[in-house]
C-alpha cells in the first residue's frame, strides 16, 4: 500500500484520471496501520516515508526512533530512508551525515555486503544494491546536488541496466529510473554564471549569458 501510495501520488501529477480521493483515503488508512508496528524496521520506515512524502503527516517521535535504529543496527536501507525523511522534516545536518555514510559504504563495497533481505521487498544482491544506490542519489540531490560527487554512483548504477531498460524487478527499476531522471535534471543545470560566445571569422555572431537559474535548453538567436 505504501508503494502504491508513492506511485499514485506521482501519477496524479501527470495524469488527471487518478481518483482525487485515492491518495487522501490511502493516507488515512496507512496512518492507522503504522500504529500497529512495535519495532522499527524497514517496513515501518518505508510507510513513514510514504506518508510523509505524500501528505502533511508528520511524526517526529517515529523519526527519532528510526534515526536511532539506523545508527545502532547498521542497516544501510534504514539509513537511506532516514536521510530522505530527515530532509522532509528539516533535519538537514543529520541528513547530510547519513548521506555521507551511505556514500562511504558505496565506495567501500558498492552496497554488495549488506545483510540479505533488508529491503521492504526483500531485495538481495544486485537488486538491493540498485535500490540503495538510487536512494543515495535521490537523498543527495534533495540535499544539494553540488555537495557530493555522485557521478561514480550513477556510473555504477547504469551497469545494472538489463534489456528493455529494466534494473531487475519493479521496485529497483522504479527507484533507478527516478534517480536517473533526478540526476539528469540536476546535472543539466549550469553550476555557475557564464556565457557562450559564437565567433565567425573572428567576428562575434552571438553571445548568450547563463546562470544557475537557467532550466532547459539554452538557445542562440543571432
Amino acid at each position: 500500500t505504501a508503494f502504491g501510495l508513492l506511485q499514485f501520488s506521482d501519477l496524479q501529477q501527470v495524469w488527471h484520471k487518478v481518483d482525487p480521493e485515492l491518495v487522501p483515503r490511502t493516507v488515512d488508512w496507512l496512518s492507522e496501520s503504522i500504529k500497529q508496528f512495535n519495532t522499527v524496521d524497514v517496513n515501518q520506515a518505508y510507510i513513514l516515508y510514504a506518508l510523509s512524502r505524500c501528505s502533511d503527516y508528520r511524526s517526529t517521535a517515529a523519526l527519532e526512533e528510526l534515526n536511532t535504529a539506523a545508527q545502532t543496527q547498521s542497516i544501510a536501507y534504514l539509513t537511506a530512508i532516514a536521510a530522505r525523511l530527515n530532509l522532509l522534516y528539516g533535519e538537514r545536518a543529520l541528513a547530510k551525515e547519513q548521506i555521507e555514510e551511505l556514500i562511504a559504504i558505496f565506495h567501500e563495497s558498492g552496497f554488495q555486503k549488506e545483510r540479505q533481505s533488508p529491503s521492504f521487498v526483500h531485495s538481495i544482491g544486485n537488486t538491493l544494491a540498485v535500490e540503495l544506490m538510487a536512494w543515495t542519489i535521490l537523498a543527495a540531490i534533495e540535499y544539494d546536488f553540488l555537495a557530493f560527487d555522485l557521478q561514480p554512483i550513477m556510473d555504477k548504477l547504469l551497469t545494472f541496466r538489463h534489456g528493455g531498460g529494466r534494473f531487475g524487478p519493479t521496485q529497483p527499476t522504479v527507484m533507478a529510473l527516478k534517480a536517473i531522471v533526478a540526476f539528469e535534471q540536476a546535472s543539466a543545470r549550469p553550476r555557475e554564471n557564464g556565457k557562450i560566445l559564437v565567433s565567425i571569422n573572428q567576428h562575434t555572431a552571438d553571445t548568450l549569458h547563463y546562470s544557475p537559474a537557467n532550466r532547459g535548453q539554452l538557445k542562440l538567436t543571432g
